[in-house]
């Protein structure tokens, strides 16, 4: 027929490579809103400050949450910034640490 088999091989494997470099972020994204439904660290709910942002989390899927910021905006985060950053949920301290961090906040 004349079609080269390996020239269409070769074409075929970096087509995959690009694909499976393109996809590696969703699947990250993909596999840490798994963690999060199964751990069950973060819940509906719950107060986030991440990235120095501060949301309140309104829903857990499995590659984005979305939460409400302090200007009642919708913020889509991606799973994977939850599970990998550093996040301080204040839904789990103590009012005492409440309480202190916003009056240390206030006399800034």
């Amino acid at each position: 027929m004349g079609i080269n088999l390996t020239v269409l091989l070769a074409g075929s494997a970096a087509l995959l490579v690009g694909v499976g470099l393109g996809l590696q972020q969703t699947f990250n994204d993909f596999v840490s809103g798994i963690i999060l439904l199964i751990e069950g660290s973060t819940k509906i709910g719950d107060v986030l400050e991440i990235d120095g942002d501060v949301v309140i989390i309104h829903k857990i899927g499995l590659r984005t949450s979305k939460g409400l910021n302090r200007d009642d905006i919708i913020v889509i985060i991606p799973n994977s910034l939850i599970t990998t950053n550093k996040v301080i949920n204040w839904s789990h301290q103590s009012k005492n640490t409440i309480q202190n961090k916003c009056r240390s906040s206030l006399w800034k």
